[in-house]
């Protein structure tokens, strides 16, 4: 704002206004009352500066999914799109990891050592496809294939997927182009059991004309619909047709076929299972959580014969065994086994791989004593209901827990599909085969690929962090940093030889300085070639070649808001970057911070309290840092049926001039409102108000000075029509359920003429569903013609 010229008399130009508009930037670092009067300062929050430079509210957040059932606050999140284009949400909180299914957060596991987990995915050869490990602390690595599906049908050792049908009762009907769609119908009616959609894509296999994709327009129980651009041949039941939607198979709904001991979980419960993989039908299940029989004797013998007086079972039967030893070779623990008629008796028995199947050979004799376990089947499910992989367990091997007892780890990363391992209480970092995640057995010399150990240099391992630039992978680089320690970054290196035989593997420091070390092992993300963080110092800093998104390289990106950074408790920070802004959220708290990338600003803070975040469909997520809900964020116009409590507080206004007494007789605000809007504001004559405040109030429903607007400034999506705004005002119901639109606002308020130096203006509204944009604001500030202010001794 420019100064207003001196006037002789308050009488003349009253209705001139010094307006301040076009606002700039949340700042905390600057003096407040050097500053031009359109910047926000402290005290602001959960109101944003829009691309079309007004103040404007922030829309607020809604529950996703369930609501809180009385757990803790979520500690860990991860957002896993897998190979086979499912995509997962994560969320780990007390001793339960979730995953976010069919409208609802899924108990994978409930007997977690912490609910801060760390997560990479990795190929696995053998499936041939990504799974999800993980790591909480114990000795051990964790593991699920990300396999769901829905129930057809099933019986005591049976289970039947839905999405699929294999019939002959299939009947094609052409239908009439553009007037009658065509049909596909069954006379066993199995479309609804077989769970298929409006909107799936439907597959047909077998048919003799009609072996494609097509859409499901509508579905009864005995008729598909199709879209109406489809086309069909008509073709009369009799060949077997299977119809599926896009998972034919347990193994193609990412259900593991090679890993022993595979199980899933229906209702809390844990099966076993051993066939029918690559069908729609699982085979030969019994229950994991099965009844201790006592300590049977195995011998080494073909077959083998399993020995415990009166043991009950019958063929049929599925047993397991878990050993304080080694079991005979090659009976592995908690493996489902089925007991055969072959040698039974009343003490002894014989077991299968497979139910009613040849006996198995034992090769060594064993250690230890063994404890007899036995499962009966009993599945019993209903139509619909969801089942999944049951998450397993991978111990660490003996070439890492032989020579270092003491490593458990709690953090890990993939890089080239290597897994690596590192602890915060160990300095010694590991990294597995890149064909198989399960193998660190070092190797010299060391080929590609091959397993690896290294310590690190600063201390046990905080954070490991990929960072991949365009001149790494050019030269046939991949680099990977821990934080070791408080301060340090360690950057490992990879190094081919020039016969391309053997690989250098090296660690060394990069060059930091104290206190430049990650706040949290989540307080960083990914930019491209940039990795921006938070430091210890406390900053925002980047990780890498480049210290900031515009070249410049000695000023951390916090620096306007350093008073606030300074003052914050960055514990289990988090950030990610979601539409050209870093989003920074501070669980202690309860805020979320905005830094806008694209026009390099702060927005205020925001009263949001979220510990991590997520990205699912394309929009932002916070799970909460209080409870174990979650939240869909920047939606809506109120916290979850809360009011938002809206502060801009801005700089101080001097008219330019410090040294003078000025003096106004009316303000003026203009904008846009909700009907139902109470937009309060204040005058604080003097510094901190201390000389007088006269407070204001705009009304929505004041139809004295709102009219109505077929445009809205907030615009139609998320934080307004983008992230943080619209680029112009576009058309908007307004308040949700009310259909009420924004209104455009003019208000002028007299003012007691009253001498002052300096002055701020704060706008506040904490109206529910209440909303606001500021477009201008300012008075007829004016010299008072009274003696020049005077300090002098």
């Amino acid at each position: 704002m420019s100064s207003n010229p001196t006037r002789e008399s308050s009488q003349q130009g009253d209705d001139m206004f010094g307006l301040i508009s076009r606002y700039s930037s949340y700042v905390s670092k600057p003096e407040i009352t050097d500053l031009l009067p359109n910047f926000l300062v402290k005290g602001s929050q959960n109101v944003l500066i829009d691309y079309a430079q007004r103040v404007i509210s922030r829309n607020g957040f809604t529950l996703y999914n369930q609501a809180n059932t009385g757990k803790g606050p979520i500690k860990g999140s991860y957002d896993w799109q897998t190979s086979t284009n499912k995509f997962f949400n994560l969320r780990s909180y007390d001793q339960n990891l979730e995953f976010d299914w069919n409208g609802t957060y899924n108990v994978l596991l409930s007997n977690l050592l912490s609910p801060k987990l760390q997560f990479t995915k990795v190929l696995d050869f053998n499936e041939q496809t990504d799974v999800l490990l993980f790591v909480q602390g114990g000795q051990y690595m964790q593991r699920w294939s990300g396999g769901v599906s829905k129930i057809r049908k099933s019986t005591a050792t049976t289970l039947t997927k839905q999405g699929v049908i294999t019939d002959t009762t299939i009947v094609f009907t052409a239908g009439t182009t553009g007037t009658v769609a065509p049909t596909i119908t069954d006379t066993a009616a199995n479309f609804l059991n077989a769970g298929f959609a409006t909107g799936d894509t439907l597959t047909v296999v077998g048919s003799t004309n009609n072996s494609r994709n097509f859409t499901i327009g509508t579905v009864t129980a005995d008729t598909i619909t199709l879209i109406m651009s489809n086309i069909l041949v008509s073709e009369a039941a009799g060949p077997s047709i299977t119809l599926h939607n896009g998972e034919p198979t347990w193994k193609s709904s990412r259900f593991f076929s090679t890993i022993n001991g595979r199980k899933f979980t229906y209702k809390g419960v844990d099966y076993f299972y051993s066939g029918g993989e690559t069908t729609d039908t699982l085979t030969a299940i019994g229950l994991a959580n099965g009844t201790s029989l006592g300590s049977p004797s195995i011998s080494n013998a073909t077959p083998a014969v399993v020995t415990l007086v009166a043991h009950g079972l019958v063929a049929g039967d599925v047993v397991t065994f878990k050993t304080a030893g080694t079991l005979p070779s090659p009976l592995a623990i908690n493996t489902p086994y089925y007991v055969i008629a072959a040698g039974l008796d009343p003490n002894d028995f014989e077991i299968s791989t497979t139910l009613g199947g040849t006996a198995i050979n034992t090769t060594t004799v064993g250690s230890g004593i063994h404890t007899l376990y036995k499962a009966t089947p009993s599945l019993s499910s209903s139509v619909g209901d969801s089942v999944w992989q049951t998450a397993d367990s991978i111990s660490l091997p003996t070439d890492i827990i032989t020579p270092f007892p003491y490593f458990y780890p709690n953090k890990i990363q993939s890089q080239l599909n290597s897994v690596i391992l590192g602890s915060d209480t160990h300095l010694m970092t590991f990294g597995s085969s890149i064909s198989d995640y399960t193998n660190f057995a070092l190797t010299s010399p060391r080929a590609p690929g091959d397993p690896w150990q290294k310590p690190l240099t600063g201390g046990p391992c905080q954070a490991i962090i990929p960072v991949d630039t365009d001149s790494d992978i050019l030269n046939i680089q991949s680099n990977l940093v821990f934080q070791s320690g408080f301060d340090v970054f360690d950057k490992v290196d990879f190094h081919m030889s020039q016969d391309n035989t053997q690989e250098l593997l090296r660690i060394f420091q990069y060059k930091n300085a104290r206190g430049s070390g990650i706040a949290s092992a989540n307080a960083f993300c990914t930019i491209k070639n940039a990795t921006p963080y938070i430091s210890n110092e406390p900053s925002l800093d980047f990780l890498g070649k480049l210290e900031s998104i515009d070249g410049k390289n000695n000023t951390p990106l916090s620096d306007p808001i350093k008073d606030d950074f300074d003052s914050y408790d960055f514990t289990d920070c988090n950030i990610i970057y979601w539409k050209r802004a870093l989003f920074i959220s501070l669980p202690v708290e309860g805020l979320v911070l905005i830094y806008d990338l694209m026009r390099n600003l702060w927005q205020p803070p925001q009263t949001i309290p979220v510990g991590c975040f997520s990205i699912i469909a394309g929009q932002l997520y916070g799970h909460s840092s209080v409870t174990n809900e979650t939240y869909k964020l920047f939606t809506g116009t109120n916290d979850n049926s809360i009011p938002i409590p809206q502060i801009a507080r801005f700089a101080y206004n001097n008219g330019g001039n410090r040294s003078s007494i000025k003096n106004m007789s009316q303000y003026w605000s203009d904008g846009y409102i909700t009907p139902n809007g109470q937009l309060g504001y204040t005058i604080n004559y003097g510094f901190a108000g201390s000389d007088h405040v006269s407070p204001f109030t705009i009304l929505g429903s004041d139809n004295s000075i709102a009219s109505s607007s077929t445009a809205n400034p907030l615009g139609e999506l998320d934080l307004g029509n983008t992230i943080i705004g619209g680029y112009s005002p576009f058309p908007l119901a307004g308040i949700i359920g009310t259909n009420s639109p924004m209104l455009r606002f003019y208000q002028i308020d007299s003012i007691p003429p009253r001498d002052y130096i300096e002055n701020y203006v704060e706008y506040t509204m904490n109206t529910l569903d209440g909303q606001f944009a500021l477009v201008a604001h300012g008075s007829n500030q004016f010299y008072a013609g009274t003696v020049s202010v005077t300090h002098t001794k």
